[in-house]
This record gives C-alpha cells, sequence and structure tokens, in this order.
C-alpha cells in the first residue's frame, strides 16, 4: 500500500490555515456558531439600536466577523454615553439625601435613558421601588425614601451600588501572630449555660454620692444643662493592673479574672459592630482578661448598630466633630459629666465597708489625686461554676439612693443623641418616649447591652439613662439634659432579650478556648473583625504591647473628657 505524505497549509502571515484555503464559494459567505440554546434577536429591530453583540446572541461572537477585505472607508467609533456624577441613579423622592428633590421617577427616567443607549432597548422599570430589594420593603423610591435604587431586583446594576464602608481593626494584626480560632456571631447568639449561678460580694470598697431625685424631674420643655468636671479624675484601670485582683489572684480566690467593662463586652459581643481587641494571659491555671494600652473598649460608641448612619458616615471627614471617633469621645465625656452632674451637692455619701478607693491609692501623687477623683463603689464578686472555674470581676456602683431599709445602689449612664439623628428627641421625647428609646435600643444594642450587663454583674438596684443632646448642635462639649428613665436591671434585660445564660455561655465558650489553645505561660488577643460579624482569636508573643506610646498609654488611662474639649 502506497503511503501519501498529508499537504500541510503554512500561513507565515499568523496562526490558523492561510485566507487561501477556503474553497470558491464559501469565501464570501459569512458564518456564526448557531445551537437551539442560542439567544437569537430580531430579524429587523426598528425600536432599538443594537449598541453592542454579546457572545451568547446570534452572531456575537468574534466569528461573526466576515472574511474578506473590511475597505479603507471603516472606522470604530465610541458612541458610549459618559455618566456624569449627578447622573447617577441616585433618584430623591420627596427630598432625599443622596439626590435632588424632584422624585424617584425623574431621576429613574435619566438612568433608563441611559441604559437605553447603551444596551439598545428601552427598561420599563418604575422607580418607585416597591416590593423590590432592599431596606423596608424597596427603600421606598429608590433609597432612604428618596432615591436609591442600588441592589439585585430593582433594575439596579451590581456597580451602581453603594460601595461597602470598610473599617479599620482596632488593632493591627501582627506577622508573628498566630491565628488559632475563629467563633461567628450565629455560634455566639446560640450559646448557652444554664448553670447560672448567683454572685457574691467578696469585697465592697470605694464610696459613692447620693442621686439627686430633682434630676428625675426634668424634662424637653426644661431642660437643664449639664454640667462639666474638667478636673474630674476617672480611672479605668485594666485586671492585671488592680491591687485588689492582683491580691485575689495570690490568695486563690478565683482562677478567672476580668473587669466589668471587659467581660460585658465579651458577653454582648453578638451585639456590637465595631472592630474591638482583647488581651488574655494565662499564668498557670489562672486567665486574666486585660485591655492593652491605648485601647478604646472603655469608650462609649454612637449609633454602632445604624447602618444608615453608618453609611453616611463614609462621606464624613476624619476632622468633623461628627464621625465615629469624634462622637465616641463626646459621648464618653458627657457619659462622665452626666455621672457627677446628677449627685447631690451637699456631699452625703455612702461609704462601702472594706476600704477605700483602691484604684485612687494605688496611683502616683496620691494626694492630689485625691481631692479630684470622682467617687465611685467598686465590688470585687465572684461566680463559683463547674468545671473548676471561678471567676472574679470587679464591678461598679456609680449612686446611691436613700431606701427603707438600706441604700439602694444605682448605675448611671447617658444617652446622647446623634446630631444626624431623625428621632428628634427635643420636640418629640416628651410624646413618643416608647418610640424614640426603641429606636435607641435599636440604634446602640451593643452600648445598651454592656450597659445593661455591667449593672447585672454589680447586682445594683437601679439603672437611671439620660437622654442628652447638644445645646448647640455645631458645638459637641455642651450638653442639655432633656430626660431620665429608670428601670430594674433584670427587667430592662428582659426587654432587650439579654438572658444570663446566653451572656455567660459566650463567655465561658471564650474561657474553654482559651484553655484549649493556650499554653501555662502564654498571651493571646481575641480580636472582633472590622467589617464581618466574626470573632477571632490570635497566639501572640509574650512581649506583645509591652512597648507603646506615650500617646496611647495616655489615651488608655480615660481622659476623654479632655481630649474631646481639645478638638
Amino acid at each position: 500500500m502506497e503511503f501519501k505524505t498529508p499537504v500541510i497549509h503554512d500561513n507565515p502571515q499568523g496562526f490558523g490555515p492561510p485566507l487561501d484555503l477556503y474553497p470558491d464559494r464559501f469565501v464570501s459567505m459569512p458564518y456564526a456558531p448557531f445551537s437551539k440554546s442560542d439567544r437569537l434577536g430580531r430579524a429587523a429591530d426598528w425600536f432599538s439600536t443594537q449598541g453592542a453583540r454579546y457572545p451568547y446572541q446570534s452572531g456575537g461572537g468574534e466569528a461573526g466577523d466576515e472574511v474578506g477585505d473590511d475597505g479603507g472607508s471603516f472606522t470604530t467609533v465610541d458612541q458610549r454615553v459618559v455618566s456624569s456624577q449627578q447622573d447617577r441613579r441616585f433618584g430623591g423622592a420627596r427630598g432625599g439625601k443622596f439626590g435632588p428633590a424632584t422624585g424617584g421617577r425623574v431621576a429613574q427616567f435619566s438612568s433608563n435613558r441611559k441604559l437605553m443607549d447603551e444596551r439598545g432597548e428601552m427598561q420599563n422599570r418604575r422607580g418607585d421601588g416597591r416590593n423590590r430589594g432592599g431596606f423596608r420593603g424597596g427603600f421606598r423610591g429608590g433609597g432612604y425614601r428618596g432615591g436609591f435604587r442600588g441592589g439585585w431586583r430593582d433594575g439596579g446594576r451590581w456597580e451602581d451600588r453603594l460601595p461597602q464602608n470598610m473599617k479599620e481593626a482596632s488593632v493591627t494584626v501582627g506577622d508573628d501572630w498566630e491565628f488559632v480560632a475563629e467563633i461567628s456571631y450565629t455560634m455566639l447568639s446560640k450559646a448557652r449555660y444554664e448553670k447560672v449561678v448567683e454572685g457574691k460580694d467578696l469585697l465592697s470598697m470605694g464610696k459613692v454620692n447620693y442621686y439627686d431625685k430633682n434630676i428625675d424631674r426634668v424634662n424637653t420643655r426644661a431642660p437643664r444643662m449639664v454640667e462639666k468636671f474638667p478636673d474630674r479624675e476617672f480611672h479605668y484601670v485594666t485586671t492585671t493592673d488592680d491591687p485588689i485582683i492582683r491580691k485575689l489572684a495570690s490568695q486563690g480566690e478565683g482562677n478567672i479574672f476580668a473587669t466589668s467593662s471587659i467581660i460585658s463586652l465579651l458577653m454582648t459581643a453578638p451585639r456590637s459592630s465595631f472592630s474591638w481587641d482583647i488581651v488574655v494571659q494565662r499564668v498557670g491555671d489562672k486567665l486574666f482578661f486585660d485591655k492593652r494600652e491605648g485601647s478604646m473598649i472603655d469608650f462609649l460608641t454612637v449609633g454602632e448598630n445604624n447602618m444608615e448612619l453608618l453609611m453616611d458616615e463614609r462621606n464624613v471627614s476624619p476632622t468633623s466633630m461628627n464621625n465615629p471617633r469624634a462622637m465616641s469621645l463626646e459621648a464618653t465625656a458627657l457619659n462622665q459629666n452626666f455621672s457627677q452632674s446628677v449627685l447631690r451637692k451637699d456631699g452625703a455619701c455612702v461609704a462601702f465597708p472594706d476600704g477605700p478607693d483602691p484604684l485612687r491609692e494605688d496611683e502616683e501623687g496620691q494626694e492630689q489625686g485625691s481631692s479630684h477623683a470622682a467617687n465611685i463603689g467598686y465590688k470585687y464578686r465572684k461566680w463559683e461554676f463547674p468545671d473548676n472555674m471561678n471567676v472574679v470581676v470587679r464591678c461598679e456602683v456609680d449612686a446611691a439612693l436613700e431606701g427603707t431599709d438600706r441604700p439602694l445602689m444605682v448605675s448611671v449612664k447617658s444617652l446622647c443623641e446623634h446630631p444626624d439623628s431623625k428621632s428628634q428627641w427635643r420636640t418629640k421625647l416628651d410624646a413618643q418616649r416608647g418610640a424614640i428609646f426603641a429606636t435607641e435600643i435599636k440604634n446602640n444594642a451593643g452600648k445598651l447591652a454592656r450597659f445593661t450587663a455591667g449593672a447585672l454583674l454589680a447586682d445594683v438596684d437601679q439603672i437611671k439613662f439620660g437622654f442628652c443632646t447638644r445645646a448647640n448642635p455645631k458645638v459637641n462639649t455642651s450638653h442639655q439634659l432633656l430626660s431620665t428613665q429608670t428601670y430594674k436591671p433584670r427587667e430592662f434585660a428582659a426587654q432587650i432579650a439579654l438572658t444570663p445564660a446566653n451572656m455567660w455561655g459566650v463567655f465561658i465558650h471564650m474561657v474553654r478556648l482559651c484553655y484549649r489553645y493556650m499554653e501555662p505561660a502564654s498571651k493571646a488577643v481575641i480580636l472582633k473583625d472590622p467589617n464581618e460579624p466574626i470573632v477571632r482569636m490570635y497566639r501572640v508573643p509574650e512581649d506583645a504591647f509591652d512597648e507603646e506610646s506615650d500617646d496611647e498609654e495616655e489615651q488608655g488611662e480615660g481622659h476623654a473628657s479632655r481630649g474631646v474639649d481639645e478638638e
């Protein structure tokens, strides 16, 4: 049998067979791939222009080009319509924030014209946003009651949505940190510990002044200025720097130690939105939950759970008095001043039986600090759980009330109205107190849960909230008290669905993770992810956070009122 060598058609001009390989009858015939699954367009479309072809359309691929000369007169012209900044689909129904107050339909018509030019077909979608994706059944007219049409079901494209507000972590993860565990908020929300026991007092130290009952008569028609106490010192001493906790640890009174500020943050972690971090030190079988130098966990937040407010704040200048950090400093200073301005002026106080303020005695410059330090009561309490978990917590009491048989212990906290809030406390607080407080609980779920957890841990009799607002919207150092609200801690905890079983379930879950992944002499960091509902645990070197700048140390020692005044 004779073997014939196949003919190889070489194409020196490029890849593929040469053009002269085609049979003559196929040279001028166009070709396009076709299958039954392809989307076929109209044979003749006289109603709109076809701005572009896509590979999944008939004749949309590059193979649809005709083989042959294109002709010297052929040119490519870019006919795309360039959209300006004001033409973005942010419509403005009823004077919304994101666009002109001409209604969502007008803004939507402009955007639809651009889509018609780009896609070659009319987008017959109304701009009223009814039953379309987003908050509150479709953003009502396009967004926040006026104009934004982001989302998937309302015709908005992916790139038209608002960019995500990426928040920064409270601490930078070091290269030498070792990731060991991750806990989702879903898991923490379901955590339960049914064997909750009642705590007992080990020591009660310090003293508290009596609460002025005339404060409860304040209303919006007769507001009261919140006094300033620039020379008053507030001590936020961390766990391992507390001399009483060190003494109790050496005496074997417990094996898990924390302050109420730290443990309440862990217990209510699923309700927090901003990033935070807590340092854990293990010494033998003992755990110490600490805060690092420069930590912001003792500073209060404003509107932490308000999504609308957080989206607006992406455009707020870092130097503005309304950005999250400035509002945090303002709220912390306000809470300090409020806790002192509601006390009686006669100086009457209740001294705790086990000694004076231990943190005041431990500070440098005792004589000068003693004359200016705020009177706060400290209760060192212990909870004994099974599995050899004995928790010792330093709790705080702000004031006292005269009772029938004994003084009542009170926790005093302020609520700071955000200047961009739509609640309008001055005009609506007296008539719509319940609705305003419900909105405040929703917008500041994490902060109010921490307040409540701290009151439950301290076993106080009452918790008093003060509704405060700026005396001048453009001045963040002067505030007025509009009204107060009093609750029993357990009753208020039931209203916000905060149960001791979940509180202790979250904390004990963290404790077990620490014992599982930490060596007897080691250090770890529990870090809340800034943008995801996740808490992560890292093993860190033992000398981590030992070298901090003086500025961070001063910030971490609680000089929030001074920081706000300087700004």
